[in-house]
């Protein structure tokens, strides 16, 4: 879906099947919206620190602070399908749709929230 130090130009919503959360070097023990892996795993993209299932929003905080990707989301099932939102989407669904738009905005907020209060600090 994205690799580590890639521009944050949208975030996503996985719809069907999974995906891996991956860092090169693991240096840090993260938790995301989606579940944490109890025992850590390696693919070509790193080790994998967490995974997105069916729900999971993912790439949000990175896009919202207009940073670099912290680390590779890599789909890990064939069938796995992910909404993408792009800044100029969001822009648009905020001018055609300011209701909607602040809805999305509170529960992105809301999944950013529980996100950082899950982050494990070492």
């Amino acid at each position: 879906v994205y690799t580590e130090n890639e521009h944050s130009d949208s975030f996503y919503v996985v719809l069907t099947g999974c995906v891996d959360m991956c860092r090169d070097s693991a240096t840090e023990n993260l938790t995301h919206s989606g579940r944490k892996l109890a025992d850590t795993s390696s693919t070509s993209f790193g080790e994998v620190i967490s995974y997105m299932q069916i729900g999971s929003v993912f790439g949000y905080i990175d896009f919202s602070l207009g940073r670099r990707r912290r680390i590779n989301a890599v789909c890990s099932k064939d069938n796995t399908i992910v909404a993408k939102f792009t800044k100029d989407f969001m822009d648009e669904l905020e001018r055609t749709e300011p209701d909607l738009y602040r809805c999305l905005e509170k529960v992105l907020l809301q999944t950013s929230l529980i996100e950082l209060a899950n982050h494990d600090v070492a």
